[in-house]
């Protein structure tokens, strides 16, 4: 796909002729743009300096039980879409719906609409662009109240109305949305699911542990991860994607892009979710940010360690999820049911 000269509000790592450091270039953020070509790149009024990495933290959870989790996600320019929620069998019982919003250049939401009712927002504390610090807020919202209405005792896909022009903001100023909702299905594998949120934007591999419950004992295990501000696709041209490892291993070298919305400012999201394949990445093969990553991991394990290396240092993996099902012995199929949709 494209590249970041072409894209308002990207970073542009640029190489100086007689030097071997990059350098950021950094125009006027006032008029969105850097000169002719209309490149507008995140501006700190403060000048060029490290940011202070923050990572990710537990969102809720982590959760253990018959289990399920499903995800999807929204980049739109149009204000309003819809985000689907597929529940795996009737008389379910919603434990949690997390909506998180990610905005760009500096704007600040306090609220959003969610299936027609006007939702307050929290702010995340996440990674930011080393240029400039706070530059692609993260914010949640607990929905899970309002999506157990919606879904009662149903089953099968349900679409959650989303309205952007409730923040206040420009469509270009909102990247879009990420939904995952964790409910109760006794019918489904007894599983431990993982829930992470904030922002991991880094130029070198950055460290996400996650801790878990029981040792692992050979299930199946499955990853979910949101990116946002990213445009690259598999197999990347520049530099705006993500290295993605699992106990050392590279789980994806090409995460990222805008799978769940457009090649533009206010649409730059892609979450593993609703639609897309667990199939991990060929060498910078398709990626759907969707990972089964049973073979990385070993009977005994204990933690999950992840990283995330970003080579243009401005891209936001602002959340992710890991579903980790006890072995069966019966019935494979449905060691996957119920998880990311």
């Amino acid at each position: 796909m494209g590249s970041s000269s072409h894209l308002p509000g990207r970073v542009v790592w640029i190489a100086a002729a007689a030097a071997t450091a990059l350098s950021l270039a950094v125009p006027s953020a006032a008029s969105g743009s850097s000169g002719a070509t209309g490149v507008a790149v995140p501006r700190s009024s403060e000048g060029i300096r490290q940011s202070r990495p923050v990572g990710m933290q537990v969102a809720a959870g982590p959760f253990s039980g018959h289990l399920g989790i499903t995800g999807d996600g929204l980049g739109t320019l149009s204000d309003t879409g819809t985000l689907t929620v597929k529940i795996h069998d009737p008389d379910s019982t919603i434990l949690s719906a997390l909506l998180y919003v990610k905005t760009n250049n500096y704007a600040t939401a306090s609220q959003i609409g969610f299936e027609g009712e006007t939702v307050p927002l929290t702010f995340v504390p996440g990674d930011s662009p080393s240029c400039c610090p706070g530059f692609y807020p993260t914010y949640r919202a607990d929905v899970t109240s309002i999506v157990a209405a919606t879904v009662g005792s149903g089953s099968g896909t349900f679409l959650m109305d989303v309205d952007e022009s409730v923040t206040g903001l420009g469509s270009d100023l909102v990247d879009g949305e990420a939904l995952y909702v964790v409910y109760d299905d006794a019918s489904l594998p007894s599983r431990e699911i993982y829930l992470m949120e904030g922002g991991v934007t880094s130029l070198t591999p950055e460290p996400v542990d996650v801790s878990l419950l029981s040792p692992y004992a050979g299930g199946r295990a499955k990853m979910s991860i949101g990116i946002s501000f990213s445009t690259e696709e598999c197999p990347p041209v520049g530099s705006q994607y993500t290295i993605v490892t699992v106990q050392g291993n590279v789980v994806s070298d090409c995460a990222g892009g805008f799978e769940d919305g457009a090649f533009a400012n206010g649409a730059l999201l892609t979450v593993g979710g609703y639609g897309d394949d667990f199939a991990n990445p060929a060498q910078s093969g398709a990626d759907d940010e969707k990972y089964d990553i049973a073979p990385s991991l070993t009977v005994g394990d204990t933690t999950i360690d992840l990283t995330f290396e970003n080579p243009s240092g401005d891209d936001s993996t602002f959340v992710l999820a890991i579903a980790v099902t006890m072995p069966v012995t019966r019935d494979g199929a449905r060691a996957n049911a119920g998880v990311f949709g």
